[in-house]
């Protein structure tokens, strides 16, 4: 499942569309943005967006747990919290069957006979199908309840349609498709306009098949559902198969054609996962090309962590820090900072800091002046005068817990990194989230905490 997908998926839902794209790669931050909200709150937009609708406290220190227990959802669906919120708020993601179905042959003389093949899925966690039921424009019956018809009969010349509802407990899934059928007239050669007609009389008949469509291995990167761009014969009935899906669609008169896949190819780290595709083109005669087949590349580079830290007294971990490192190739015992996404609060110096500028993304904290402490990249706040976020006037005014947001790649070798640098340290707790919202690991107290510093916890995306 791309939690990315349900997000946007929930996002489109709760704003009737007005929201196309996401603002800097995330699409809470588009919907912020749409609701008139310009800034994140203790660098987390999510918080911001609980905010704006009047949820002033994470659960388990999480504000998608929150939002959730807010529409009434008590637990995950599918493991995954957004998951269950888009569902729940406006059915934004559906259990339904996805239908789809294919055809053979779809190009046939009058009084030929077509049989048909579902290949209908359900999304993870749906329920069986249980029921299909077919329409078959002029054909012969023109109505089925069987999974996979066979023998529909076709007497008229023309085009038709074919529709497909699937039923399981969660809902009908539906699919037409126009023009799918074409029943060819007999051809002959009319003497006075030298022309191919449609007569009665059986004179000849295309029999050459189409040559076989043209299309290329290329890689996907962080993109499931890629479209397949290709050629052939103009105006052929192109199909083309992946991941036992089945797509169709139609040349145009230069004989391009684009192919959405609609249904995920799930990606991983490098080298990535390899998917074979099939195509091949009909043509108005019935006549079937060789197939062609081509590799698609699914590389998923990036997943999105969440790294929360708290403060039991609420002043801030006085000192203390906390880094997120990755392992520069699995095995080399070296490591490198990960950067927080967004702004992190934190600053290079002491004049910086009094004048709100140069703020950074990593470093360790030294800097206590000003009512600042944290761990690296962070800046836990008790009052600021010049940001909105962090009102207030006196020592306790601390605003945590603090959120941040970290673009992880799968596949790689991380630690978390702590020290108990400052004072205070058996108040600080520190949290890390997967890219589902399930809490990987945390540390709380003093007896969790090493001095100078120590490797807390080492994890494989």
């Amino acid at each position: 499942m791309d939690i990315n997908n349900v997000i946007k998926d929930y996002v489109q839902c709760v704003t009737n569309d007005g929201v196309t794209l996401p603002n800097g790669g995330t699409w809470i931050s588009a919907l912020c943005i749409y609701y008139g909200i310009t800034e994140p709150i203790n660098g987390s937009w999510i918080q911001a967006y609980c905010n704006y609708k009047g949820i002033t406290t994470p659960v388990n220190g999480s504000w998608t747990i929150a939002l959730a227990n807010s529409l009434g959802i008590t637990a995950p669906v599918n493991g995954s919290w957004w998951y269950a919120i888009a569902y729940e708020q406006c059915n934004g993601v559906t259990l339904a069957p996805i239908v789809d179905f294919v055809g053979a042959p779809l190009s046939i003389s009058a009084g030929d006979l077509v049989d048909f093949t579902d290949l209908s899925t359900v999304p993870a966690g749906g329920g069986a199908i249980s029921s299909w039921a077919w329409t078959f424009t002029d054909g012969t019956p023109s109505t089925s309840i069987t999974q996979n018809p066979t023998g529909i009969q076709y007497n008229t010349v023309g085009q038709f349609a074919v529709s497909l509802q699937a039923t399981n407990p969660e809902g009908i899934g539906s699919l037409t498709k126009t023009n799918y059928i074409t029943v060819l007239g007999d051809l002959v050669w009319n003497t006075t306009d030298v022309d191919w007609n449609l007569e009665d009389s059986n004179w000849a008949t295309d029999t050459v098949a189409p040559a076989a469509p043209l299309w290329s291995d290329f890689i996907t990167t962080n993109d499931p559902q890629p479209n397949v761009n290709g050629t052939a014969e103009a105006n052929s009935a192109i199909t083309f198969v992946i991941n036992a899906v089945t797509y169709t669609t139609t040349t145009d008169g230069a004989g391009n054609w684009t192919i959405n896949i609609n249904q995920d190819l799930p990606g991983s780290a490098t080298p990535g996962s390899d998917y074979l595709g099939s195509c091949t083109a009909t043509d108005a005669a019935g006549n079937t090309s060789a197939a062609t087949t081509a590799t698609i590349t699914s590389l998923s580079t990036l997943a999105v962590y969440e790294f929360v830290m708290e403060d039991t007294y609420g002043d801030g971990w006085n000192g203390g820090w906390a880094i997120l490192q990755k392992e520069t190739s699995v095995g080399s015992g070296v490591w490198t900072d990960v950067n927080f996404n967004g702004n992190p609060y934190c600053f290079n110096n002491i004049a910086d800091m009094a004048n709100d500028v140069n703020r950074k993304y990593y470093a360790t904290d030294t800097l206590n002046a000003g009512g600042m402490s944290g761990p690296a990249g962070l800046r836990f706040e008790r009052y600021d005068a010049d940001d909105p976020n962090f009102p207030g006037t006196g020592t306790r005014d601390y605003k945590g817990p603090v959120s941040r947001f970290l673009d992880i790649t799968p596949g790689e070798s991380y630690r978390v990194v702590v020290g108990t640098v400052g004072s205070y340290p058996a108040e600080r707790i520190w949290k890390l989230y997967d890219n589902s919202g399930t809490l990987l690991h945390t540390n709380t107290g003093n007896v969790n905490w090493c001095n100078p510093s120590c490797n807390q916890f080492f994890f494989t995306s």
